[in-house]
């Protein structure tokens, strides 16, 4: 019972290829998908209890420029792998052990071309449309102007990194005790 733990990530390179592979207490369901601007790799997950080390996913390997990872609504993870370059998913399994009833999830990149890239992303993005949203109740209107400010990314999920090491959730939170 309860979620499945993550207790180690590994990430290899082969040639054009880049294999990401991560321990699991047990399987979980994964299904990934690819999102443009910035280039990256969202693996969504059963509930994942992320066990690993702080730095985890901060240092560039093969495809691989940047990845992170947390608990995404009740119930379901999500990692986010940044690209160092545009890379289509050729290969995801979560792999069970039936000895010990742990699992891998393997998820392998292959090096592709923008255009490639920016069809596949599209292609996710028109085939999976956002569910729609169910009316609420209309609450009694205030005449005074309300102003919300979501600066984002927080906890586990910094973000995109940029070149220089600053983390999106820095920029964002920064701009918005500006504002």
């Amino acid at each position: 019972p309860g979620p499945a733990i993550a207790a180690a990530v590994a990430v290899t390179t082969e040639g054009p290829k880049t294999r990401f592979t991560v321990m699991l207490s047990k399987p979980v369901t994964a299904r990934a998908h690819l999102m443009e601007r910035p280039d990256r790799v969202v693996v969504d997950l059963g509930e994942v209890t992320f066990h690993v080390a702080g730095d985890t996913g901060r240092k560039r390997e093969g495809l691989i420029a940047s990845f992170r990872y947390g608990l995404f609504a009740p119930g379901r993870s999500r990692m986010v792998i940044d690209l160092a370059q545009p890379a289509l998913v050729s290969r995801i399994d979560v792999e069970p052990d039936p000895r010990s009833g742990s699992a891998r999830l393997v998820v392998e990149l292959v090096r592709t071309d923008r255009d490639s890239f920016h069809r596949a992303a599209s292609e996710r993005a028109s085939a999976d449309p956002t569910p729609p949203v169910p009316p609420v109740a209309e609450a009694p209107r205030d005449e005074r102007p309300l102003v919300m400010l979501d600066p984002g990314h927080g906890g586990v999920d910094p973000g995109a990194a940029a070149s220089g090491g600053i983390f999106e959730k820095e920029i964002v939170f920064a701009f918005a005790q500006k504002l």
